[in-house]
């Protein structure tokens, strides 16, 4: 994408439930660089999370001007494959609706992107973390994990979970996503880091709104498995 090429940038978030960081997710993304805002709702396995929990997603994306999907899939890949179905944008840009990640930190990974000529920017939360924006183990969970995706994949990526991504939707033409699952993030950036024009650059990180629908050990075996199938049978 040339610098002097006009980009419209489609905004896709994916949200487990009632989120209670959403709000202050929606109510901080740049209006002059985001065209549209897609919410992909999906419904958690997990019976605790179901509890009479009322849910305002609706309501909340009136509110914003934002458009939601609601899907009956389970899985933070399948949201996103869905989500990105939805866009009408050139550029993508994604991150979760817990407000653990700052929509501000958009302008300056749109601008990597231009400078370098880039096809795919992805966040490094790790690069300036704070302590108390994540707990201890998993900062090192994240750690063993990128350790494992570079050495498996022979990449150099620092934080290969993060959920913020900017990229050209023309992309996702060019590879195909299998994953549904929490590996999806990695998927899609070996596959993009293979063949295009891959970066990385630090972003904010903050505490997590709301408690957590997947637990570090379940976390870290869907993810493996998903390094082990790409790697060996993909």
């Amino acid at each position: 994408m040339k610098n002097k090429e006009k980009y419209k940038i489609s905004l896709v978030i994916p949200v487990l439930n009632k989120e209670p960081g959403l709000e202050s997710v929606l109510k901080n993304i740049p209006q002059e660089l985001i065209s549209e805002v897609i919410i992909v709702h999906q419904k958690s396995k997990y019976k605790k999370n179901n509890i009479n929990a009322k849910d305002n997603t609706t309501e909340l994306a009136k509110k914003y001007k934002a458009k939601v999907i609601n899907d009956n899939g389970i899985g933070y890949g399948k949201a996103y494959k869905v989500g990105f179905n939805y866009t009408n944008g050139n550029i993508i840009t994604t991150l979760d609706g817990d407000g653990t990640y700052d929509p501000k930190d958009i302008e300056k990974m749109l601008k990597c992107l231009k400078e370098n000529n880039a096809d795919f920017i992805s966040g490094n939360r790790l690069r300036n973390l704070k302590k108390e924006s994540m707990p201890k183990k998993y900062i090192y969970g994240n750690y063993l994990i990128s350790l494992i995706f570079n050495i498996l994949f022979f990449t150099s990526i620092y934080d290969s979970q993060s959920g913020m991504w900017l990229f050209k939707k023309e992309l996702l033409k060019k590879i195909e996503l299998k994953e549904n699952q929490m590996g999806f993030s990695s998927e899609i950036k070996w596959k993009i880091y293979k063949k295009f024009k891959f970066r990385e650059i630090p972003i904010s990180y903050k505490p997590r709104q709301g408690e957590k629908s997947l637990n570090l050990i379940e976390h870290g075996l869907q993810v493996l498995k998903s390094f082990l199938k790409m790697r060996f049978f993909d």
